[in-house]
């Protein structure tokens, strides 16, 4: 049986946004030959074959495929054939290390950790969309989607601690990784070359699954409280760690060290692996005019490091489970941008370091050995990351456009940017990115605004954000400068008395040296509004203070003849404030003025109080007085004290530099 067809007579029907196509090869011809024999009829070897020609038609349904993804297609399945060979379906992943303190009366530490973790199946990666492609002459660009079918993570053993102990091990079940990746080739250069531009996680899908839980301890807290609080710190851990392997640095081999604590202390660290993680989105590249060199911010990194700890005087037990330990942190530095032959601007020289933050004192381990570990990772990043980054975009410099950052010594600008702080580690980058606007930007600016407040355009917006912030750096500079962040409140006394008439008993609260912190961590949590009536202009924008804490050096107690005394402490849950300056340009000289500015929302407040001992029971009615103290007098204490520090700084402003 044979089929016959003439090319010539294809028809391919082509449908509205989809690949799938009708398809029809009409003047077809099956032709056969056979010996045709009836059921009753015995089969003669001279008999002769019956031919037949049939006429019909071949149609039926196909996917229309570019030559772009057939050669997509067999470059990954070239790709899918090395890792099988080479055994890399399975990577090995950052271990997982998170601390936390339940919101409640009764707050218990808890300490999550899952080591020994593995990632599959690269092996399974595929083309999920159309690839796309372009050229300009001989350069070629292609983009396209790809996805693993089979993605799982695998932690070989889980620790809890929060007021139970539970172990086992972690499986996770990832429905859905995708991927963007785009290449470019340039048929310029002899002999070619093909450079990766981009290649990111676009999407990432969780399911969890524990093994049977083995319960070592059970006191005061519930298995369902416990487990559901497991799941939640499991989901944002590994959400917060992607897996894709090309977003982590690898510092080489385990290794050991030792490091001076000081006071002929020491401490050995042995066996330790420390990987970055960095997001290639993160990036952004600060040009200035006249130089060729650039700053370079890539924020939310984390460093991640896993080893035995051991204190001089303790024995090494290489079977003991490993220290896990999460820093975060911030690539800072500065680079080349140098253009390629291709005319694309990469980096070369980085000459990058990486932040401590200071608080990360809860991570328990010395800051010595903080310093050591960031050190090490400092040196692989410098190494390697600039060659990862690949090729510089337009979007990587409009970030830094969009946020200024203050490098304050590693600015290329600097007469001297050479950093001499120990180790190629900075504790000086954290929350220190005051915008800088030039007098000419601000003044173009509100020359050319007169779009209605009601249709800000995104660009803008930010534009209206970075004045304010430029505003609010210029305040909490003085702030810290004239050490006015902490402030004196009222005291507090209260009179009370229980029961009636015989059973009667009074008592008598007081507190004195009280003081209100921190007003240097005043930050815009909105957008600003910026409004204005021909040349009266008014910005209004929400506020915050990050920290808010309230403390009395001294309390005094009496309740019948029982007398105690103590420190009081307390702790607002956010503090929001709303204000709103005008200036009015209709005046020479013109004036700014602040409006109006009030607390606006108010967090719960949490009370301690040392030293209660037998007047314990008195504690909910304490609350509640220095509750209604801090929401009555306090507050407008605090509201008072800003107004008179930014009343006091808007007099000093020149708003004359920025008449429209």
């Amino acid at each position: 049986m044979n089929m016959q067809y003439d090319r010539k007579h294809l028809a391919v029907y082509e449908y509205c946004d989809t690949n799938a196509v009708n398809f029809l090869i009409n003047k077809t011809a099956v032709t056969f030959s056979g010996c045709i024999i009836h059921l009753n009829n015995n089969l003669h070897s001279v008999a002769l074959k019956t031919s037949k020609v049939l006429d019909t038609q071949i149609a039926g349904t196909a996917q229309l495929m570019s030559t772009v993804n057939i050669l997509v297609d067999l470059s990954i399945a070239e790709i899918v054939r090395k890792v099988k060979e080479e055994n890399q379906g399975t990577i090995k992943i950052p271990d997982i290390n998170q601390r936390f303190i339940e919101n409640s009366i009764w707050k218990p530490h808890g300490e999550f950790d899952a080591i020994d973790g593995i990632f599959s199946d690269l092996t399974t990666l595929s083309r999920t969309e159309d690839a796309h492609s372009s050229h300009d002459g001989p350069k070629f660009v292609a983009s396209c989607g790809f996805g693993l079918s089979k993605a799982n993570i695998h932690y070989k053993k889980y620790k809890l601690k929060y007021g139970v102990k539970v172990s086992g091990e972690l499986s996770v079940t990832i429905d859905g990784i995708a991927m963007a990746l785009s290449a470019a080739v340039d048929y310029n250069q002899k002999p070619c070359r093909v450079i990766l531009q981009d290649l990111r996680l676009t999407k990432l899908g969780l399911d969890i699954a524990s093994s049977e839980i083995i319960v070592k301890r059970c006191k005061e807290l519930s298995f369902s409280t416990m487990f559901l609080k497991y799941f939640v710190l499991a989901i944002i851990s590994l959400s917060k760690a992607s897996v894709l392997c090309t977003e982590w640095i690898d510092c080489g081999p385990a290794k050991s060290f030792e490091v001076e604590l000081g006071n002929n202390q020491k401490i050995f660290v042995y066996d330790s692996e420390i990987q970055v993680k960095y997001d290639r989105n993160e990036l952004a590249v600060y040009e200035y005019t006249g130089h060729d060199n650039v700053n370079v911010l890539i924020n939310n990194t984390l460093i991640t490091f896993t080893g035995h700890i051991v204190p001089e005087r303790e024995e090494f037990n290489p079977n003991a489970l490993k220290t896990s330990k999460v820093f975060h942190s911030k690539i800072a530095g500065s680079a080349k941008l140098m253009k390629t032959k291709l005319n694309d601007l990469t980096l070369a020289d980085c000459n990058l370091y990486l932040s401590r933050k200071r608080n990360e004192e809860e991570l328990n381990i010395p800051a010595k050995l903080q310093v050591e570990i960031i050190h090490e990772a400092a040196l692989c990043v410098k190494s390697i990351i600039c060659q990862r980054l690949g090729v510089i975009t337009s979007e990587d410099m409009k970030k830094a456009r969009d946020h200024p950052f203050d490098f304050g010594r590693l600015t290329v600008t600097a007469a001297n940017n050479h950093v001499e702080e120990s180790k190629s580690v900075i504790t000086t980058l954290e929350s220190n990115n005051k915008p800088k606007f030039s007098v000419n930007d601000i003044r173009s600016f509100l020359s050319t605004y007169t779009i209605e407040t009601n249709d800000v355009s995104r660009d803008v917006q930010s534009t209206i954000n970075k004045l304010v912030d430029l505003a609010i750096a210029e305040l909490v500079k003085k702030l810290n400068e004239e050490n006015q962040g902490k402030i004196k409140i009222p005291d507090l006394d209260q009179n009370f008395s229980t029961g009636s008439s015989w059973w009667e008993t009074t008592g008598e609260f007081n507190a004195y040296e009280g003081t209100f912190e921190d007003l240097t961590t005043l930050s815009r949590t909105e957008d600003a509004v910026l409004a204005h009536k021909g040349l009266k202009f008014t910005a209004s924008c929400g506020f915050g203070l990050s920290k808010a804490n309230m403390e009395y050096q001294k309390y005094k107690l009496r309740y019948g003849i029982i007398k105690v005394n103590g420190k009081l402490s307390a702790s607002v849950d956010g503090v929001s404030l709303a204000a709103t300056v005008g200036v009015d340009y209709n005046q020479k000289p013109c004036r700014a003025v602040l409006d109006s500015l009030r607390v606006s929302q108010l967090g719960k407040v949490k009370v301690k109080l040392t030293g209660l001992g037998p007047l314990n029971n008195l504690l909910s009615k304490l609350v509640t007085w220095i509750t209604k103290k801090w929401q009555d007098d306090i507050v407008k204490v605090v509201e008072k004290k800003l107004m008179d520090i930014v009343v006091k700084n808007l007099d000093k402003f020149n708003c004359e530099k920025f008449r429209p």
